[in-house]
């Protein structure tokens, strides 16, 4: 008997459909967060820009080829990765770079010509609040009605108060970089489908006021409880301080830094340790 405007709606994305012979039609939705799928949006973006001619190690001038792609898919200052193997600063006038050599870390190196170009994704020292609404808005193309930034910083403000520092030299799937953003600073992301909005918020510890799981409010039979002890953790390595960005980030030689936390009680208890390791490299050195 509830009036339609009563009812309660979510909001999703048609991601697919299809139409069978039996005359029967599927629709598969998806929300928002789906849109962060390596195989839909990276990070940065992929340039088509190469090396005109070959520079030394030492050269700090450069030409972008083909002619006028300067224009169209660099900035005019930033970072660039040159060859996969080196980050330079540069600045831009058309097709033609000045370099500043063996940025970030990296190592200055000659470079051939056709060597690509491309642009380095860079936050130094942001809000996590930022870098997630950037991935997700500018990179992931969720519209960014659907992101209360405001509540994102101040819930940061209240409850971490960390900034971090990451750098991308390589495309790499927007969902990844969130992920990795999201272990890093403690936090939760979901979608509010009913509200048509993406919620995020710091781990911390559960408010006394919070809603409990008890025989008042589960139906018999309907809950139970299973040990997961695949999951379990008894030690977490950090590393971080990352070294070089053009190296791998799963690589513990690609860091100055590492922390351990050790669960002594727990290793007792089971016998055995159960180690993760966590590759920070948003996370600068001491």
């Amino acid at each position: 008997g509830d009036a339609l405007e009563d009812m309660e709606t979510r909001h999703f994305f048609i991601d697919s459909f299809d139409s069978g012979a039996d005359g029967g039609f599927t629709i598969t939705a998806k929300d928002t967060l789906k849109f962060l799928d390596g195989d839909r949006v990276q990070a940065p973006i992929m340039n088509n820009g190469f090396l005109l001619a070959a520079i030394t190690n030492v050269q700090t001038s450069a030409t972008l080829s083909p002619a006028g792609i300067g224009a169209t898919e660099y900035p005019a200052s930033g970072y660039i990765n040159i060859g996969g193997n080196e980050v330079c600063a540069f600045t831009r006038i058309g097709d033609a770079l000045t370099l500043t050599r063996a940025q970030l870390g990296s190592t200055a190196s000659a470079h051939n010509a056709e060597d690509r170009v491309q642009t380095v994704l860079r936050y130094a020292a942001f809000d996590p609040a930022d870098i997630l609404y950037d991935l997700l808005v500018t990179y992931g193309g969720i519209p960014s009605s659907y992101i209360d930034i405001t509540a994102w910083r101040a819930e940061i403000a209240a409850h971490l108060a960390t900034v971090y520092t990451l750098v991308v030299a390589e495309p790499t799937p927007v969902n990844k970089l969130v992920s990795e953003l999201i272990e890093v600073a403690a936090l939760a992301m979901w979608d509010d489908n009913i509200n048509k909005q993406i919620r995020m918020q710091v781990l911390r510890t559960i408010v006394t006021e919070a809603d409990r799981f008890n025989e008042d409010n589960v139906v018999i039979d309907t809950f139970s409880i299973e040990e997961q002890p695949d999951k379990r953790l008894s030690q977490v390595w950090v590393y971080f301080g990352q070294i070089d960005p053009t190296k791998r980030r799963d690589d513990p030689d690609n860091y100055r830094s590492a922390a351990i936390v050790i669960d002594s009680e727990m290793e007792l208890n089971y016998g055995s340790s159960a180690i993760k390791k966590v590759f920070a490299r948003a996370v600068p050195a001491l």
